[in-house]
């Protein structure tokens, strides 16, 4: 007998593949959402994430962290009703990365694996609200 388990089906990628395409799905929604109130915000959170993505010192990721938390804390209110819990875990864990004690970062890996996966969660958020709301509120 056989037993086939939870073996991937070829759906596996790397985290490379998914930032970049959580950063076109964002991309696509910026551009359907050609004209929004908050589109100034919006564009100094996405220079921040670019910015962040390519730190490799945790002494320069701690307070770009910092000022990203501050940047989204502001967006905040402008998004939807249904986004604000979401921005307001993500706020969170940017927080607790530039108080440092949300991940050990190791500068042998081009971009530690929970920071890249927090950017991915972070364009998904934006592009949603993009999709949906429009930060209107």
């Amino acid at each position: 007998m056989l037993v086939n388990g939870c073996a991937p089906r070829g759906e596996t990628q790397n985290l490379s593949d998914i930032l970049t395409q959580a950063r076109d799905r964002f991309r696509l929604a910026e551009q359907g959402a050609a004209s929004f109130s908050a589109k100034g915000q919006v564009t100094m959170v996405v220079d921040k994430l670019a910015a962040i993505e390519k730190v490799q010192d945790p002494a320069i990721l701690k307070p770009a962290t910092q000022e990203l938390s501050v940047l989204l804390a502001a967006l905040m209110p402008r998004a939807g009703y249904t986004v604000r819990p979401s921005f307001a875990e993500i706020v969170g864990q940017y927080r607790a990365l530039g108080n440092g004690s949300a991940v050990t970062t190791d500068s042998s890996k081009p971009g530690a694996p929970e920071i890249r996966l927090l950017l991915v969660r972070t364009y998904s958020l934006l592009a949603s609200e993009l999709e949906t709301g429009k930060f209107a509120f």
